[in-house]
């Protein structure tokens, strides 16, 4: 009797135990996937031009850029003005025009073209990188940066350009756009 009952605790101290393990590994697993986050860039497309007279930014989850992934001590900063933004590989950045609305129906008319020199990004499910996204009305439109060390560290230049189809003004500007490493 005195047996099984010692055997009856070291099971269940085993079992303790086991779950214990379990449930660490799968933390330390999750945990070593970096979180991704969708970037929205509004460029705000108003004002006498020829540049837009700013840009909006928005992440989700709100988190960070250097939280969720690396950049090395000399890769420029974030700017307040959104005109240089950091980027971490697997994150969604997309970008959407802002313009005057018709007073009639309440929408916007415009069109807006980006333009990346490099081919940093990729469309969700595509595997080579495109140049150009585009979107018309205040759509969004962007791509996925891959973990890639030729991209990563870099500033790519990215070359704006937005038609606001009931003012007939045009807004260019040369944004940037800097890819971390990997995941924290």
């Amino acid at each position: 009797m005195p047996n099984q009952l010692i055997f009856g605790i070291g099971r269940k101290r085993f079992l303790v135990y086991a779950i214990a393990v379990v449930g660490f590994g799968i933390l330390a697993a999750s945990g070593a996937k970096a979180q991704t986050a969708t970037l929205t860039i509004t460029i705000i497309g108003t004002g006498p031009g020829p540049k837009p007279a700013g840009y909006r930014f928005s992440s989700n989850p709100n988190t960070p850029a250097e939280q969720r992934c690396t950049f090395n001590h000399g890769d420029p900063v974030q700017s307040s003005d959104f005109r240089t933004v950091r980027v971490c590989p697997g994150d969604k950045v997309q970008w959407k025009a802002e313009t005057t609305t018709a007073s009639d129906s309440g929408k916007m008319r415009n069109v807006m073209v980006i333009f990346h020199e490099h081919s940093v990004l990729a469309r969700s499910g595509g595997a080579s990188r495109d140049k150009i996204f585009h979107s018309r009305d205040g759509d969004a439109d962007g791509g996925t940066p891959p973990e890639d060390a030729t991209i990563e560290h870099k500033l790519h230049e990215y070359h704006i350009f937005v038609v606001d189809e009931l003012t007939n003004r045009v807004y260019v500007e040369d944004p940037r756009i800097i890819i971390g490493t990997g995941g924290k």
